[in-house]
């Protein structure tokens, strides 16, 4: 047995609140997805409920597994829990119909459930991640790869373009922080650099969602006025993570100057476009 393998062992207490799961939602069917394996198996089956299909994400680790019940079994990511959400399913279909491409970023993208989250969700959609951790990076390419719509960047992203490194390179893949360094390894690009890439040029700002350990503190610092292009931002913030070091501020600095909605679910900040 792999290391991997091994770390994933069976927990008593965790099968059976993954079997009353299961059984709730295949009687209830009030969420998109179901989880069809154990939590102690490598191979995840998901069934989606809406085209009656299923598809399955190979997990590395207990990390990975975390992140398959976080997005398909939790659905952090999933706008049906919003009043707003008729409005923003309008909004996308809206794009398709005028002949764009909606666009849905994904900073901080890790094994690229997000955004295979998100291409299932809104097919018409053009998703970019953006992944420091090269790990990670060809992780996320492997489980999108069956989506055409979906490509990611090996880089950090930034307030401003340069380099960077990542500071915990030997902690959980899922925790990564970085930070802007000249000798650093990591390609760290802004938003403007981004938004002018020539292969998105037809496409109409959407989502992005942003879960980079801490780093929005950089994000936000500068260079911000891509924020209300976007429909709908969601965002993971750190204070909590971070203790005395007022790292929200810039992003609460930022998006207080746009008249947008502000919901607190769960983990994540909804920030949605009012104008």
């Amino acid at each position: 047995m792999s290391k991997n393998t091994s770390e994933l062992k069976f927990d008593l207490f965790q099968s059976a609140e993954w079997m009353l799961r299961y059984v709730y939602r295949s009687i209830k069917k009030q969420k998109d997805y179901i989880l069809c394996s154990p939590p102690f198996s490598q191979t995840q089956y998901v069934y989606q409920v809406k085209d009656n299909s299923k598809f399955q994400i190979q997990v590395r680790d207990k990390i990975d597994l975390k992140i398959v019940q976080d997005i398909f079994s939790r659905e952090d990511y999933g706008l049906w829990r919003l009043k707003r959400y008729d409005e923003l399913v309008n909004k996308y279909q809206s794009i398709v119909h005028s002949g764009k491409v909606p666009l849905i970023i994904d900073l901080g993208a890790n094994c690229g459930l997000a955004a295979l989250y998100f291409a299932l969700q809104y097919p018409a959609s053009r998703i970019i991640g953006l992944e420091p951790d090269v790990s990670n990076y060809q992780k996320a390419k492997e489980n999108c790869k069956h989506h055409s719509n979906v490509s990611f960047i090996n880089a950090g992203i930034s307030s401003k373009d340069g380099k960077g490194s990542i500071v915990n390179s030997q902690d959980e893949n899922w925790s990564f922080m970085t930070e802007m360094s000249d000798d650093g390894n990591v390609q760290m690009i802004s938003m403007k650099t981004l938004l002018s890439n020539p292969e998105i040029k037809d496409t109409v700002p959407f989502i992005v969602k942003i879960d980079i350990e801490g780093f929005e503190k950089d994000l936000f610092s500068a260079n911000t006025e891509w924020v209300n292009q976007f429909e709908l931002l969601v965002m993971e913030m750190h204070d909590w993570m971070l203790p005395k070091t007022a790292n929200s501020n810039n992003f609460l600095k930022c998006i207080s100057q746009f008249n947008r909605d502000f919901l607190y679910i769960g983990e994540n900040v909804f920030s949605i476009k009012n104008d």
